[in-house]
């Protein structure tokens, strides 16, 4: 399943080919087909994997900590940013990938990725109703509304990231001045980090967990005796 998600990632869906995942998975096509009907067949097992992969990854998430509603969306937000690294067949959105293409042509598919999209939705609304209630906000779009709409924001933003053809850090962005701190001989404290970036402590766990180590950096966490909390990158 893997494999399948690097191809179609890479490629798109219409140009992948089952040789090409078999490649990618050092299987025979002979293999393939014991397992698979065929093509869109291996499409809906792999809509499947993403969204069992994806629900875990953001379930066990940092952006949940915060006590506040409205702190735990912001987290998300930022959690969602600490995690677009590397190139873009890493981080964009298997789902919608393959949606963009199949969704006139391949009704089933159109249905498995619409599920995982709405459903990953859904994991939003809680929080956007209770922070309504909270601060007292009224407007006429609901929290379903607010939430489909950050994913449309998103699934845009990996549209144009596509466009521009970059997804790699750029000198001076916020990943490398976050490893530039965390590659000094004693890291950097956790206060540092919010100082320099300007973020709250729930962006700095969420940029630990998603992005750096997304990016293959192994980053240790540790606190001295009677010292702050500090990230280092191992060597």
């Amino acid at each position: 399943m893997e494999a399948t998600l690097r191809v179609v990632r890479t490629k798109g869906y219409a140009a992948s080919r089952i040789e090409d995942v078999c490649a990618e998975a050092g299987l025979t096509k002979g293999s393939f087909f014991h397992h698979f009907k065929g093509k869109e067949d291996l499409a809906l097992a792999a809509v499947a994997h993403w969204d069992a992969r994806s629900s875990g990854q953001f379930a066990a998430a940092p952006y949940h900590d915060p006590v506040d509603p409205r702190d735990r969306l912001l987290a998300y937000v930022d959690f969602r940013k600490a995690i677009l690294t590397g190139e873009l067949p890493e981080f964009t959105c298997f789902a919608g990938t393959i949606v963009q293409e199949a969704y006139a042509t391949h009704l089933q598919i159109r249905a498995a990725c619409e599920k995982t999209l709405s459903g990953h939705a859904r994991t939003l609304e809680a929080d956007i109703r209770e922070a309504m209630r909270k601060y007292d906000v009224r407007g006429n779009w609901t929290a379903e509304s607010l939430a489909l709409y950050t994913q449309s924001v998103i699934q845009g933003a990996f549209v144009l990231a596509k466009a521009k053809g970059s997804a790699g850090p750029r000198e001076g962005s916020k990943t490398a001045q976050v490893v530039a701190m965390l590659q000094r001989k004693n890291g950097a404290t956790l206060a540092e980090i919010m100082a320099k970036m300007g973020w709250q402590k729930h962006t700095v766990r969420g940029f630990m967990a998603g992005a750096m180590k997304k990016a293959g950096y192994t980053v240790e966490s540790f606190k001295p005796e009677g010292g702050e909390r500090t990230y280092r990158i191992n060597s």
